[in-house]
């Protein structure tokens, strides 16, 4: 700070404190600026930093990177560097909280048999018990197989598997054989819903 006395008169002594103009309030006066800075404390530089990603990080959170922001004012700590997630979109998982759905194609054979299959998961292939009361579009609810919070790691969402029914390919001697199987089932299900339209 300046202080300057002055004789004003009506008010006799006055000061009048400024700040100064060469120091600018530090209190110190550079009299050979640094080459590489001209002064001003801040030289910019490039760094590659590793960033740790929190585990079951959602698109749109926010990371802080302490020390990589702005220059800290006269010399003061530097500010942080927040850094804005932009999560790519997988071909099959969807998210939906912690939860992860995908959609499974599930043949009827393994649905008749009963079978149990593989599915799989961000974390690798869960096994899941299929029954023969299942329809297309079941939703098949594996626990703890999905992602996990990244505030609190020990919450884990679900795995939602979506069962899409298929038929596969049968030779003509298959297709035979199958029908006359197919014959002797009594299927009441179609004359039902048709009855419900008239």
């Amino acid at each position: 700070m300046q202080t300057e006395v002055l004789n004003i008169p009506g008010f006799g002594r006055v000061q009048n404190k400024t700040t100064c103009s060469v120091c600018l309030g530090s209190g110190k006066n550079i009299t050979k600026n640094c080459k590489k800075c001209r002064g001003k404390t801040i030289v910019e530089a490039k760094e590659e930093v590793t960033i740790k990603i929190p585990a079951g990080i959602q698109d749109g959170m926010f990371i802080r990177v302490a020390g990589f922001g702005g220059p800290g004012h006269k010399g003061g700590p530097s500010g942080d560097l927040h850094l804005e997630i932009n999560v790519r979109q997988h071909k099959h998982f969807t998210r939906s909280g912690n939860d992860i759905h995908v959609n499974m194609p599930v043949s009827i054979i393994d649905i008749i048999n009963q079978n149990t299959v593989e599915v799989p998961s961000p974390t690798g292939l869960k096994k899941v018990k299929l029954y023969d009361y299942y329809k297309s579009g079941q939703i098949v609810n594996v626990l703890r197989a999905g992602a996990p919070d990244p505030k609190n790691p020990r919450i884990i969402g679900d795995l939602k598997v979506h069962l899409i029914f298929y038929i596969p390919e049968f030779s003509p001697r298959q297709k035979d054989e199958l029908n006359q199987v197919f014959a002797q089932i009594n299927d009441k299900t179609k004359a039902k819903w048709l009855k419900e339209f008239q």
